[in-house]
């Protein structure tokens, strides 16, 4: 199964390895800011005091 092996001197994966480590990276980051964001934008609303079907 030659090619599972990784080779750490082939630039190719080094390559792939290092943009796949990027792409992690910044979906993480834009997860966390979109969290953030919306966790923000949401602070002042809350739910309302009564039920209007129950009047």
């Amino acid at each position: 199964m030659k090619f599972i092996s990784f080779n750490p001197n082939n630039t190719t994966a080094k390559l792939a390895l290092s943009l796949l480590v990027m792409m992690l990276a910044s979906g993480a980051v834009s997860a966390l800011w979109g969290y953030k964001m919306g966790h923000d934008a949401l602070k002042g609303v809350s739910q309302p005091d009564i039920n209007p079907a129950k009047k």
